[in-house]
């Protein structure tokens, strides 16, 4: 083998591989082929990673159309356009295409043959022109197709000037009109006016929240004025003009709580919504290059337009003009109005209801003030005192609850709901219905001498720190001495409502706005001390109570039951006293209602708190001597003793309560009350007999119907009821059963005799008529009943044994069995 040639050989392979290499290196530099930039229409700007945010300026050119050329320079992160005019500018359009064209690419399926002028690029195309730092781009479009998701657009860039390219028409859509991407067409005819970059919006574009980003605005109409600013630190909204209408709402009223709604417009945030919603409702009520701003009713002299100018947080202000109502020129058309901002000179016409609404904020400015009296966290209050009647109420929370004290500075728990009822009500947005007029002397409406004053604390209570000395859980907390408002009330005025001032600040720099409150809130404010006193009284077990008295006209009733477990319905009681009942057995159903109402009862307020003996005596509560007296006696705890005493008002639904173990006397609901007051205990079944246990029973009776009185005697044998003597017929088991449900429970409905046994008049004799029932039980003595026959009043009266002389009354349901003495025969 030849090595020489084998070296030579190799020699050209490795410099062919090398020359392959630098070709390789140098292509992939190639901006056609760079990853960076395959596929897109504007390479230059791609491969100097131009982003959408560095771009600086854009020109579009279109040949044939006015105006010919635009061009919109950045500030910030908003557009303008400079040419052919400084115009207000709609950003987001200008953004649009500008991310639309850096992201565009070409179509490479697309069949791209022939020259320029093929695809409409070799006259009059549309340019759009890009620069981004140092660097600019053009790009040229041309004939434009249809063919929806397929359509395309034809391109030329200034790197390659020569070269049609394709692109999506899609990718073009926010160059263009919004009405001329329905066909196929050049892109001259389909590019966007000046028109169509202006905003919408006449006044506040780009404001996402007007009511923080608008630092002070004015409406003007002739002479009339209303100016309102926003003043730090807090931010809160004023009047500027007129002067002494002090802050302005910045909400609509509390739903539950606040004063009605006014119509129209009643805060900062719906004026300045509905201000920049006076715009045209779209771009073709836009009306360009207006000369005589006279015949839409724009001109500032010769017909003094409304006028509304904003300034914003950056210090930028803007000013519109709005027409008045200008007379269609179609007959039967409504009336139009126009607007303009003062910064360009187009007219836009503008839907009538948001003018409207401005005109008539403008002419009710009064709407427009601040009715909320109290702007104060409910969570965050901890103290308040209420100058009311001639005494001070004060109100601390103390941890988690609150406490009222007394002029010695005594402390009671007090009712939060109380409490938190006139904090809510004082905090309610948009409270006061209206204000009163300006200039009033404060001694003629109530303010001086101040009668009536709330002051409110927010994070008022000191907190001190004493390591080496023990704290009084009941001390007074100390407050802070300035608190965080004061409201004063004065007189009633027209209709029923008050005068009030709220007061915030110290001397000299204290700030007072006036309102007229709602009555609910002047009644709220005035309630005594006592009404914010917690009536809650020891809770009461029905089911532990082992005896119960309770004082009934001159009678003393005393209730006892066993100490078994059972529930109070169906425990068995008795009644001890009075004498002419003792021992006699109490129904359970009633004893256990009466024993409901006192667990169950609850005060609605504490009536009074200093219990001296005029204080006991006046309110019926002190002791024997009071209207009524209930104790229960309640298994391991003894005695609890409640003092009903009078009527409490003129309508009487409660009566006042003394608990004999506690020192407060309350106001309860008389339910109660009444049912002790009324209060049947007696055990109105008269006797209660097991019906399996009677194995005889003799009647005699029928003297109406015989003629004379005759005995019938009944037996039971073998479980089945025969007739043993008074007749010779079967018996009907049912009728004798009936008849023996009414004797074995019979329940009376009065007693009208108790242990003295009957009288004539209640006939209670067979020969007047009267069934005599002796039943004998299986153990024990016979129960004999006697049973009268109604008297003129229908009365039906009524005896047992097991009740020794007790006369009752009964439901009859004995006329069957006095009618004959076959009663009981099968039929």
């Amino acid at each position: 083998m030849n090595f020489r040639s084998t070296y030579i050989l190799l020699g050209v392979v490795v410099a062919a591989l090398f020359g392959l290499g630098i070709y390789v290196a140098t292509r992939s530099g190639d901006k056609d082929t760079s990853p960076a930039v395959e596929g897109y229409v504007l390479k230059q700007l791609r491969a100097a990673n131009i982003t959408q945010e560095k771009i600086t300026s854009v020109e579009i050119e279109r040949p044939g159309q006015t105006p010919e050329k635009m061009a919109f320079v950045r500030d910030g992160r908003s557009w303008q356009m400079v040419v052919p005019a400084k115009v207000r500018t709609d950003s987001n359009a200008v953004d649009a295409i500008v991310a639309a064209l850096l992201n565009a690419k070409t179509v490479k399926s697309a069949d791209v043959a022939g020259s320029l002028g093929t695809y409409g690029l070799d006259n009059s195309p549309v340019k759009v022109t890009l620069k981004g730092g140092d660097l600019s781009e053009s790009l040229s479009i041309g004939n434009v197709t249809i063919g929806g998701n397929d359509a395309l657009a034809y391109v030329a860039t200034s790197d390659k000037p020569d070269r049609p390219q394709a692109a999506r028409r899609s990718d073009f859509m926010a160059l263009f009109k919004k009405d001329a991407t329905k066909s196929g067409a050049h892109a001259s005819q389909m590019v966007k006016g000046v028109t169509e970059f202006r905003p919408l919006k006449l006044i506040g574009d780009g404001l996402v929240d007007p009511v923080n980003q608008v630092r002070s605005m004015s409406v003007r109409a002739g002479k009339d004025e209303m100016a309102l600013y926003r003043e730090p630190p807090g931010n809160n909204w004023k009047f500027r003009v007129p002067a002494d209408y002090g802050e302005v709402a910045i909400e609509g009223p509390d739903p539950v709580a606040g004063a009605k709604d006014p119509t129209g417009i009643g805060n900062i945030s719906q004026l300045l919504n509905t201000i920049t919603n006076i715009q045209p409702a779209g771009r073709e009520q836009i009306v360009e290059g207006v000369v005589d701003l006279g015949q839409y009713g724009l001109d500032p002299v010769k017909n003094a337009p409304l006028q509304i100018d904003f300034t914003r947080d950056d210090g930028s202000g803007e000013t519109i003009f709005v027409s008045g109502p200008i007379k269609a020129k179609e007959e039967g058309k409504p009336d139009k109005y126009y607007a303009r901002n003062n910064a360009d000179g187009a007219v836009a016409e503008v839907p009538a209801e948001p003018v409207q609404k401005v005109l008539a904020a403008l002419g009710s400015k009064n709407l427009l003030r601040d009715r909320t009296v109290l702007r104060v966290m409910p969570v965050r209050v901890d103290a308040i005192d209420i100058i009311t009647n001639g005494e001070t109420v004060e109100l601390r929370r103390v941890g988690p609850t609150w406490q009222v004290y007394d002029a010695e500075g005594k402390p009671r728990p007090a009712r939060p709901a109380a409490v938190m009822e006139l904090v809510n009500r004082l905090v309610a947005r948009q409270l006061a219905p209206s204000f009163p007029p300006p200039g009033e002397p404060d001694n003629k409406i109530g303010f001086s001498p101040v009668t009536t004053e709330v002051k409110v604390w927010e994070g008022g209570i000191l907190r001190e720190e004493k390591k080496d000395e023990k704290v009084d859980p009941n001390a007074k907390p100390k407050l802070a001495p300035q608190p965080t408002a004061r409201v004063i009330f004065g007189h009633k005025a027209i209709g029923d409502v008050y005068y009030a001032r709220r007061i915030t600040g110290a001397p000299p720099a204290e700030q007072k706005a006036d309102f007229f409150l709602p009555m609910d809130v002047y009644t709220l404010v005035t309630r005594t001390r006592l009404d914010y006193v917690d009536p809650s009284m020891k809770p009461l077990s029905a089911d532990a109570i082992l005896k119960l008295s309770f004082t009934h006209g001159k009678d003393v009733f005393e209730l006892e039951r066993a100490d078994d477990g059972k529930p109070a319905p169906l425990a068995a009681w008795k009644i001890n006293a009075p004498e002419r009942l003792k021992g006699r057995a109490a129904d359970p159903g009633k004893v256990a209602d009466l024993i409901t109402q006192l667990a169950i009862m609850h005060a609605t307020r504490v009536a009074a708190d200093k219990v001296t003996t005029d204080v006991l005596n006046r309110l019926e509560v002190n002791g024997d001597a009071a209207r009524m007296r209930v104790t229960a006696n309640i298994k391991g705890q003894g005695d609890r003793v409640f003092f009903f005493g009078g009527d409490v008002g003129t309508e009487k639904r409660n009566v006042y309560l003394k608990p004999a173990d506690q020192e407060l006397v309350y106001e309860v609901d008389r339910s109660a009350f009444d049912a002790f007051q009324k209060a049947d205990v007696q055990d109105t079944v008269v006797q209660r007999i097991d019906k399996t246990k009677i194995k005889a029973v003799k009647i005699t009776g029928w003297q109406e119907v015989l003629g004379t009185p005759e005995t019938l005697e009944l037996e039971r044998k073998e479980g089945k009821w025969t007739l043993k003597s008074g007749g010779m017929y079967e018996l009907d088991p049912v009728k004798v059963e009936a008849f023996l449900n009414e004797l074995t429970t019979p329940r009376a409905e009065a007693f009208v005799v108790l242990k003295e046994g009957p009288k004539p008049e209640h006939n209670l004799d067979v020969a007047k008529n009267a069934l005599a029932i002796e039943m004998i039980l299986e153990t024990g003595d016979p129960v004999k009943m006697v049973i009268a026959a109604p008297n003129k009043e229908g009365k039906v009266f009524a005896t047992t044994s097991a009740l020794p002389g007790d006369v009752f009354t009964l439901v009859d349901r004995f006329a069957g069995i006095r009618a004959k003495k076959a009663a009981f025969k099968k039929d």
